[in-house]
């Protein structure tokens, strides 16, 4: 009896800090939703295959999106970071979250509601592209046209973890350092990171790094006649892996920031010390 007691007790205290945090931070939560759903709709639209044919120049057929997308994804980035980065720290991809989490730059609880509205703002994006352009929008490993056959699984886990490893260092490294704080190109910085991504990696997995816009066009995807939603494991895993690995690299590469800390952490705690004793 005394045990449910405490546990009951213990879930009432999580859910009332949950509560005071939502009510702290929803404007937060808010920015996420919104620039979440504006990367989400700007991805979905530009990267959809248009092709542009030349008449009598049976050489040329260019897909436009390859030139398009990358652009388009990398000013929508940098918008909404400028935008919302004072509010909420723009991140717009759980992969980042889960980076900045690791770094410590970001509480669990906040974490936990960014997640729920980077995910409802991907699908909430995928779905007005598609109410937009009548296409339903999707992301799958690149297929050879001619040959029809597909990209192996592994080089596409290796390339979207690879460049969600980069997107986060450089949000962790340009965003949450003492060494950069107030900078003015964080932005450009990590939207022209998500651009070259993008740019290099469209015709191998499509160019995703963020698992809510990868689970979001996985399952639009499976709403096409030719569609498949297996491939959706690769758009949460491989961003996820990328993440893990950039958040435990700060503190190996801020190694001098990372022992200010602390020291700053103990010469606290010995003020505090000594206060009680007083």
């Amino acid at each position: 009896m005394g045990c449910m007691t405490y546990v009951c007790r213990k879930f009432g205290e999580w859910m009332r800090n949950i509560s005071q945090t939502f009510r702290e931070s929803y404007p937060m939560y808010i920015a996420e939703f919104i620039g979440t759903l504006l990367y989400s709709m700007t991805f979905a639209i530009t990267t959809y295959p248009i092709k542009l044919e030349i008449p009598d120049l049976t050489s040329i057929n260019i897909n436009e999106s390859y030139f398009i997308a990358p652009l388009a994804v990398g000013f929508i980035v940098i918008a909404m970071i400028y935008a919302f980065g004072h509010i909420s720290g723009g991140h717009f991809n759980p992969a980042i979250t889960l980076a900045v989490l690791i770094r410590k730059f970001i509480t669990p609880i906040d974490a936990m509601f960014f997640l729920l509205v980077q995910f409802s703002g991907a699908f909430a994006g995928a779905f007005l592209a598609y109410a937009i352009t009548y296409d339903l929008p999707y992301i799958e490993p690149y297929v050879d046209p001619s040959t029809k056959e597909g990209i192996e699984d592994f080089r596409c886990v290796l390339v979207e973890a690879i460049y969600s490893f980069a997107i986060c260092i450089v949000v962790i490294n340009v965003a949450t350092t003492d060494s950069q704080s107030g900078n003015y190109f964080y932005g450009v910085s990590i939207g022209m990171t998500v651009a070259a991504g993008l740019a290099a990696s469209q015709k191998i997995s499509g160019g995703c790094f963020n698992p809510a816009l990868g689970t979001a066009l996985s399952v639009t995807n499976s709403l096409r006649d030719e569609g498949t939603i297996e491939h959706i494991w690769i758009y949460i895993v491989s961003p996820l892996i990328g993440a893990v690995i950039a958040g435990y690299s700060f503190y190996v590469v801020n190694v001098a920031e990372v022992e200010e800390a602390a020291k700053m952490v103990r010469q606290s705690e010995m003020r505090q010390e000594i206060m009680q004793y007083q």
